[in-house]
C-alpha cells in the first residue's frame, strides 16, 4: 500500500549468507532473539541507494533464491511494481523451511502446473490420452517423452505450449536430482516462470496472474508463512 507505515508482511530472498543477489551486500543477521540491524538505505553502502527492498508474499515467485528472510520495514513503504521499498529494513528471521528440498518440490510442482496448462490444446487437438497424462503426469520424464513422439503430428497451437511444459519438467528433474542449492532454487524459478507463461499463452494474461497467484499460495502453505 503506497505511503503506508508497514513494519511486517515483508520478505526478502537472498543468496547463502544473506548476501543480497544483486548488490553484494552482506546484510546483517538476527541474533537469537533479537533481530538484525537496520539498514539504512541513504547511509549503508551496499543495497540499493533508492530504498530498502522486499516483497509481499503474493510476489515471492518472481524473487527466488536459495535462502529467505522475514523483513521488516521502517518509515515510508511504497509499493512499486513486484516489490517494496522503503527507507530502512531489517532481518527478522530466515525462514528455515525455504530449503533445498522445498526447492525442488516447488520445481516439480510447478512443472505439472506447466504441464496442465499444455493439455487443454493437446486436447483441442483430439489427443485425449496425451492430455490426460499431461494433466496429471505420473512421472515427469513421460512428459518428455510424448512430447517428441508427438511433436510433428501437432499444429502449432498445441506444440508450443508442449514444448514449454516438456522444458519445465527437464528443468524440474534437474532441480531435483541435484545437490548444490543454487541449482535447486534456480530451477524452481525457471520453473515457476515456465508455467506461468504456458499459461499466458494458451490462456492470456489472467491466467499468468492466477498462476502466479497458485504458486504464491503454493509457497505460503508449505513453508507456513503468516
Amino acid at each position: 500500500m503506497e505511503g503506508a507505515e508497514l513494519s511486517t508482511g515483508a520478505y526478502k530472498f537472498l543468496r547463502p549468507g544473506a548476501t543480497g543477489p544483486f548488490s553484494g551486500f552482506a546484510w546483517p543477521t538476527p541474533a537469537g532473539e533479537s533481530a538484525g540491524q537496520w539498514v539504512d538505505a541513504s547511509t549503508t553502502r551496499g543495497p540499493c541507494r533508492d530504498g530498502v527492498h522486499g516483497c509481499e508474499r503474493r510476489h515471492l515467485p518472481l524473487w527466488i533464491w536459495e535462502e529467505l528472510w522475514e523483513l521488516e520495514l521502517d518509515g515510508e513503504v511504497e509499493s512499486i511494481g513486484h516489490k517494496l521499498s522503503a527507507p530502512r529494513g531489517r532481518l527478522v528471521r530466515r525462514v528455515e523451511a525455504w530449503s533445498p528440498d522445498s526447492a525442488k518440490d516447488f520445481a516439480v510442482a510447478c512443472a505439472k502446473r506447466a504441464a496442465l496448462h499444455a493439455s487443454e490444446p493437446l486436447r483441442a487437438a483430439g489427443k485425449n490420452e496425451a492430455a490426460d497424462t499431461f494433466e496429471r503426469p505420473a512421472d515427469l520424464g513421460t512428459l518428455r517423452g510424448l512430447t517428441a513422439e508427438l511433436w510433428d503430428e501437432l499444429e502449432v497451437e498445441a506444440q508450443i505450449p508442449m514444448g514449454m511444459a516438456s522444458d519445465g519438467a527437464l528443468r524440474a528433474m534437474t532441480a531435483r536430482d541435484a545437490s548444490d542449492p543454487y541449482v535447486n532454487a534456480h530451477g524452481s524459478a525457471v520453473c515457476a516462470y515456465i508455467a506461468a507463461l504456458t499459461a499466458l499463452r494458451v490462456s492470456g494474461s489472467a491466467a499468468l496472474a492466477r498462476e502466479r497467484e497458485w504458486q504464491a499460495e503454493w509457497l505460503g502453505r508449505e513453508l507456513a508463512l503468516g
